[in-house]
This record gives C-alpha cells, structure tokens and sequence, in this order.
C-alpha cells in the first residue's frame, strides 16, 4: 500500500519549458510566414525570377524598369511583384541585328493595338523606355481573350505613319519577351521592333514630368 506521504509524480511540464517551448512555435510559424510571402514555393518559378537578375542602378523600379524582360515573370500572380499585368512588353526601333548587337533603342508613345478573340479593339501606348502593360482592371470584366493578333505602330513627324504586325498570333503568352528575345533564332524572331531609325536626340527617360492625363491611343480620346 502507497504511502500517503509520498510524493506524487509530475506529469506536467514545469511552466518554465511550456514558455520556451510556445516561443520556440511561434518563431518556427513567423520563419515559415515569412518565407512563404516573400518566395515562391515552384522552383521552376523562383529559378525564372533569378535569371532575370538584378535591377538596373541608374533605372528605378517602376514602369520604365527591365525593358525588353518578361514582365509577367515577377507581374504574373506568383509574384514577387504584387501588381499583376494581364499582358506586358516593350517595344524598340530597329530588329536584332547579329552583325551589330549594340543595346536596342526603345520607342517612345508608339501604339500597340490588339484584336481579341472575341472581336474587342485594345490599344496601348509605350511609355519612354517602350513598355506597355494592362492590368486586369484595365481590360474590365472581358479580360484578354486569346488567342489575338498584335500590330504595333510608331507616328513619325512627317505624316508616315507605318503599321507593324504581327504575321501570326497570340495563343495564351502575356509576356511579348517570353518569344520575342535576343538573339535571334529558330525559337524566337527576336525583339518587338518597329523597323525605323530612333531620333537623333534621345528621350529623356524617366520624363521630367510625367505626362498628365496619361497618354492615350488616338482611338480612344472619343
């Protein structure tokens, strides 16, 4: 028979190491938080985001950033952007040249006009280091719809006004630098390009003062 003066076992852990140990869970859950909100959990994504590489020092990131990259890499939903463009490029002078690959010269206020597969008209104008992009907003409750046809043009200040397009279409890519890249080869026909010679005078880019209303496709100023 146990003695009633015995002392009896402790099952409990003594409050001292249920307080490390309700520390130690919640750091474990806060890494955990932390890493799923700033990393992708696909490889195949995340190793997509790092070939991008670096930012550009003398650009600030924004709409004039990565010109000529894949926006939707990093503005496609996956992150680590966190506005999201249903469609995204840039737009440059003249085509990949092998013989004088010297760094492309992006268009300025060229328009990009898109014909949806459900018969919409879309219209886009490039901002001074060529890119354009639209948020799902800016496409309303329609959306994209693919597969479409692209035609890109750049007004010149003597009249001509050269239309560009694209010989065939669009089936499901948002991002014109995922085909579009240099060099070009069996895969890709390199950059979107307008075919003219860029202005003797550079454009000041970013702008001084940005343009207020925003610039619009002539189209659409009716």
């Amino acid at each position: 028979m146990r003695s009633n003066t015995e002392p009896k076992a402790h099952s409990a852990m003594p409050q001292n190491e249920r307080l490390v140990q309700a520390s130690l869970s919640m750091a474990a859950l806060a890494i955990v938080a932390s890493f799923a909100s700033s990393c992708s959990l696909d490889p195949v994504h995340d190793g997509q985001v790092k070939a991008l590489g670096g930012e550009d020092p003398n650009i600030p990131a924004g709409q004039y950033h990565r010109g000529g990259q894949p926006c939707t890499v990093c503005h496609g939903g996956e992150g680590p952007a966190k506005n999201v463009f249903a469609i995204a490029g840039t737009v440059f002078y003249q085509k990949y040249d092998p013989a004088n690959p010297k760094v492309p010269v992006p268009v300025d206020q060229a328009f990009v006009r898109i014909l949806t597969a459900d018969n919409a008209n879309l219209c886009f104008v490039t901002n001074c280091m060529g890119n354009f992009r639209a948020t799902p907003d800016r496409l309303g409750a329609k959306g994209l719809k693919f597969p479409f046809l692209v035609s890109v043009q750049k007004t010149s200040g003597t009249g001509n006004q050269p239309v560009v397009a694209m010989v065939g279409h669009v089936g499901r890519e948002p991002s014109c630098a995922n085909c579009h890249k240099d060099p070009s080869f069996f895969d890709s026909p390199g950059h979107v390009a307008v075919n003219q010679n860029p202005p003797n005078s550079p454009v000041q880019c970013p702008p001084a003062v940005e343009p207020d209303p925003p610039l619009v496709c002539p189209e659409d100023l009716f």
